[in-house]
């Protein structure tokens, strides 16, 4: 186990690793107001390990989501065939080059936030689904 000192409690960063789905979920309860708002971020309660509530109050930001390339190739591989259209087409619909298709189903890129939403709208899957596997 390793050992940390720390000086200065008064603020403290995590970063936390969750699914896409879970991140996804956040970020629509926050855009719907679900979640209170804290600034740019939400407002959030950190508990410690033994269960005490750490003193001070804590925001949320959202600062990315990491969506693992061959995983959602093979969702979107899948579900272009499903739809029965071509990569061209895809690329036509959502005015991207074709190649950006044709890396996204080889598992080499993933698609812009907002080109994997249109994407999905597209295909008629849920986003979640389509990023994560879940939803």
């Amino acid at each position: 186990m390793s050992q940390t000192k720390i000086d200065d409690t008064s603020e403290m960063y995590l970063d936390v690793t969750r699914s896409s789905a879970d991140w996804l979920r956040l970020r629509k309860a926050f855009a719907s107001g679900r979640l209170k708002r804290a600034g740019s971020g939400a407002a959030v309660q950190l508990v410690m390990e033994g269960g005490t509530p750490y003193a001070h109050a804590g925001v949320l930001q959202f600062s990315g989501i990491t969506v693992d390339a061959t995983t959602f190739a093979a969702r979107l591989d899948m579900t272009i065939k499903r739809a029965k259209v071509t990569s061209s087409g895809v690329a036509r619909s959502l005015r991207v080059p074709e190649h950006a298709v044709t890396l996204w189903r080889a598992g080499v890129t993933v698609p812009k936030r907002t080109d994997g939403e249109r994407l999905s709208e597209l295909l008629d899957v849920d986003v979640t689904w389509l990023c994560a596997g879940e939803g």
